[in-house]
């Protein structure tokens, strides 16, 4: 399962002047108000794509889509991407066709970009663990692929599939499980991954608090409004653990929603060497900046340097 090198940037600066008329663009076709554009990705033989773009810049309400004519669709992908940087993986479709659609809205000041760096492409392989009763399913049958079980000739005779069990452990859990698709160098491989716990705080981060500078927590009791930021955040043993920053999640204007928000505070033990020298003066429990030193671990800053000939915290 091979990734093929294309790196074709797509530019779309002429979309805000199409108004209703259809016109080609950058290996596509687009027709507006604002503008829906779409190309086709197509690879004879392939069982199954999908894209890695590069570049992603989707102005505020555009919105990004990869589908098949089977019925599979993903998205909108947003922005610059999931994590902000431009980066983006779409989903996988099945066949050997892939559409890439972006929709804009008129008036949005300017226009979409990205690059098609790479397109993913699966061989026979990666369709051939998966049948039905009837035998091996239709790729353009989105029907047949949401019942495919994950069994195939090669298995040996012991293998069971989970979706045949009564278990009721087997039942929570094979819910939680699925296939993933990973890259690595030019190739792509399959392996499992589970969901461990879906609550919000165990959920994904902010993109710019990430965990271990910040303590991410869910409330059971009571709720965090404006002007609390900085307060303290303690433990059970009272001891002070971090302090308030805000919330990370999906409706932040209902402080009461603790099922989509998580409450998120700067980890303290991440200040804590930059406060050592004022919480403590003179306790000799760590050297301020500047001072004399023959380790790391004696100065609050954790850095004990050589200048001059003179090791001294930095």
């Amino acid at each position: 399962m091979p990734s093929k090198p294309v790196g074709k940037t797509l530019y779309f600066s002429s979309a805000r002047a199409l108004g209703k008329s259809t016109a080609g663009l950058s290996l596509g076709a687009a027709r507006g108000d604002g503008f829906v554009w779409t190309t086709v990705v197509r690879v004879p033989g392939a069982t199954a794509l999908r894209l890695h773009l590069t570049g992603v810049d989707l102005p505020p309400g555009a919105e990004l889509y990869v589908y098949n004519l089977a019925g599979q669709a993903f998205g909108p992908y947003t922005g610059r991407g999931p994590l902000g940087d431009g980066e983006l993986h779409t989903n996988t479709v099945f066949g050997e066709q892939l559409l890439l659609q972006a929709h804009s809205p008129a008036g949005t000041g300017r226009a979409p970009r990205l690059t098609v760096a790479e397109v993913g492409v699966m061989g026979a392989r990666f369709a051939a663990p998966r049948y039905q009763p009837e035998g091996v399913f239709d790729l353009n049958d989105i029907n047949a692929l949401a019942k495919a079980s994950n069994l195939c000739s090669a298995n040996a005779s012991c293998v069971v599939n989970a979706a045949c069990q009564s278990s009721s452990v087997v039942n929570v859990a094979k819910d939680a499980v699925a296939s993933m698709l990973f890259q690595s160098g030019s190739s792509f491989f399959l392996c499992t991954g589970a969901l461990v716990a879906d609550t919000v705080a165990t959920s994904g981060t902010c993109r710019t608090l990430a965990r271990g500078n910040f303590i991410y927590s869910r409330d059971t009791l009571g709720a965090t409004e404006g002007g609390s930021s900085g307060s303290p955040v303690l433990n059970g043993s009272g001891q002070i653990v971090g302090q308030l920053y805000g919330a990370c999640g999906t409706n932040l204007n209902n402080v009461c929603d603790a099922a989509n928000n998580a409450t998120v505070d700067g980890a303290f033990a991440v200040s804590y060497p930059a406060l050592a020298s004022f919480l403590n003066p003179g306790s000799g429990t760590c050297n301020p900046t500047g001072t004399t030193c023959t380790s790391n671990s004696e100065c609050c800053s954790n850095s004990c340097k050589v200048k001059a000939g003179v090791k001294s915290c930095k």
